[in-house]
């Protein structure tokens, strides 16, 4: 059995440890979705990933406005980066 001071100091080790953005996986969502399944088929080619962020952005209302870039996508994750715009 692992004590609360243990695993609090295991946390603080894993927190100085990641990365400098904040990553939120959804553990209820462990299945594949239709979305990945295209991410899947499109990541892979040239450009891939921006043709599947532009097909995102056609299919969900108000992507367009802010330009985001899938950068990587699985099951319950997915990294997205949106330039910086004036005054933001």
């Amino acid at each position: 059995m692992i004590s609360s001071v243990a695993a609090c100091g295991a946390k603080a080790a894993q927190a100085r440890t990641a990365s400098p953005y904040s990553r939120v996986r959804y553990v209820g969502m462990t299945g594949p979705t239709s979305t990945y399944a295209a991410w899947r088929r499109l990541s892979g080619r040239p450009s891939g990933t921006r043709l599947f962020s532009a097909a995102a952005m056609a299919r969900v209302p108000y992507f367009a406005s802010v330009l985001p870039h899938v950068v990587w996508m699985e099951p319950g994750l997915a990294e997205v980066r949106v330039p910086k715009w004036f005054m933001v």
